[in-house]
């Protein structure tokens, strides 16, 4: 059983979603028996997406039963989870497993007698019965494993999120103040620059309600951002909506920095444990001279050095040119041929079966990665080196070692758990700066995302789009802040927040 500390409705979310999914499923499976309407057919099926069945109607009652069947299973689940069972949540993870893996992926076993992917998402709504199960049984896992951790933790991320609020509310009376300054010509830049007739210029700033009191402007600016409309780019991409255009870029910035996010805490901690270890021996040294390098060669001039090598020395080497064309393609060999599907190029080249889009992409992405881990692995291994040879001093360590702890435990177990807690904040701050534009690489590369079009926002006076992106970059920044503290409690269990 829980603890008495913790609330009931954090204990029961996990059972109650599970209860939720469970009973979806199970009306979908009565419901299927005899029904011969397409809507309700797609209904069954949606539910049963899990098992990829297609809409065979000679296996209709074959696919009603296996829905009855799993959704009894997921009811027993949530039954034993609100006895305070474990096994409840792990029936839960089984069948939530299988129903999302179905919704993607053809299991095609016998048992499931999988033909296709039967998942309409414009038809039924009872596909979030399959991840309302899978959610019910972690949290049920997470809330059993840490009980008061995470009621006192979810308390905390609460009040953040509170603060965060005042906090987006300042940020947006900020990039009001500074489009507003910056922006007093907007209507010349709309229409054409200098030669448009006065005419029309007054037309333009009446429609804009350029003449409205600032308080009325202030209101209008706040009720159309928390509506979704942060503005329309009149210069970068002209007529497109700021937030439309944000979510189409958003996906060439996610695909570049991915590997990067992944390679750049790992390589980094284990060469600052590296060099902790091995203090003042060549080891060290091989490290440290990687890490004065990394810090002090200019971004910039390491992608120029790059882009020369790999282009001029080793031709054969690269795809056509290594810089990206502004628009849906990287390069002139595939011009013309790609359409957005999921907006992310990697995968929509693996859904359409294309090799050359993928060829393509990958040769214009491995070069701004490098760049990418090369300049921020110098700043989070010099801070894990640093906190390796602190905390190795601490007495603690030492007792260790005097008991025969072996080396290898001392440093993963005692040492770098602590040595951790700083470097977290790094490692925290350089994803978020990721995710949020790389400024020079993407410069230098001619990589167009979030970084380019807000550098050419500004260079071209696109104020629209800056102020759309410093919002987004802020809240980013705010997540990245709230997750550094949640990783400082899992790395040290000691640290509590109230």
């Amino acid at each position: 059983m829980v603890d008495k500390d913790i609330s009931k409705w954090k204990i029961k979310i996990g059972p109650i979603l599970g209860l939720i999914g469970s009973v979806l499923l199970l009306i979908a499976g009565f419901r299927g028996f005899g029904v011969q309407s397409d809507i309700e057919d797609i209904l069954a099926a949606s539910a049963l997406s899990w098992a990829s069945i297609g809409f065979n109607p000679w296996i209709l009652m074959t696919r009603t039963i296996l829905t009855i069947l799993f959704g009894a299973i997921g009811l027993i689940g949530t039954i034993l989870l609100f006895n305070g069972k474990k096994l409840g949540a792990y029936l839960l993870l089984i069948v939530g497993s299988f129903a999302v893996l179905g919704m993607f992926i053809p299991i095609g076993t016998i048992i499931f007698l999988s033909t296709s992917i039967p998942v309409s998402l414009s038809y039924s709504f009872l596909l979030v019965e399959p991840f309302l199960i899978l959610i019910g049984g972690i949290l049920a896992l997470v809330f059993k494993a840490y009980r008061g951790r995470i009621s006192t933790m979810l308390n905390y991320i609460i009040k953040r999120v509170l603060v965060m609020i005042p906090t987006i509310f300042l940020v947006l009376l900020v990039t009001f103040i500074l489009s507003t300054l910056m922006s007093q010509n907007i209507n010349l830049n709309k229409l054409g620059g200098g030669l448009v007739p006065p005419e029309l210029v007054e037309l333009e700033k009446q429609r804009i309600g350029f003449y409205d009191p600032w308080f009325i402007k202030v209101a209008k600016y706040f009720t159309n951002f928390f509506s979704g409309n942060w503005g329309t780019s009149y210069i970068v991409l002209p007529d497109e909506p700021v937030i439309d255009l944000i979510v189409k870029i958003f996906p060439k910035t996610i695909e570049l920095v991915i590997i990067p996010i992944i390679l750049i805490p790992i390589l980094s901690v284990k060469l600052g444990v590296i060099s902790a270890k091995n203090r003042n021996n060549w080891k060290d040294t091989v490290v440290r001279s990687f890490m004065m390098i990394g810090v002090c060669i200019p971004v910039f001039w390491l992608a120029t050095l790059l882009q020369y090598f790999f282009s001029v020395v080793l031709e054969s080497f690269t795809y056509g040119a290594i810089n990206l064309a502004i628009g849906n393609t990287n390069s002139v060999n595939v011009a013309g041929t790609y359409v957005p599907i999921t907006g992310f190029r990697l995968i929509d080249a693996f859904l359409t079966n294309d090799q050359y889009l993928l060829q393509d992409s990958l040769m214009h992405m491995y070069l701004p990665a490098f760049c990418l881990v090369i300049v921020s692995l110098a700043g989070i291994t010099r801070q894990t080196r640093a906190s390796m040879l602190e905390v190795i001093q601490k007495d603690y360590v030492r007792t260790a070692r005097a008991k025969g702890v072996p080396d290898k435990d001392v440093m993963n177990k005692h040492t770098l758990r602590n040595a951790l807690i700083p470097a977290s904040t790094t490692i925290v701050g350089t994803v978020a700066g990721l995710l949020t534009g790389s400024l020079f690489i993407e410069m230098s590369f001619n990589y167009t995302g979030m970084g380019f079009y807000m550098v050419q926002s500004i260079l071209r006076g696109d104020y629209v789009v800056v102020s759309g992106m410093l919002v987004y970059t802020s809240i980013i920044i705010l997540i990245g802040i709230i997750v550094a503290d949640v990783l400082y409690t899992i790395i040290d269990p000691r640290i509590v927040y109230t």
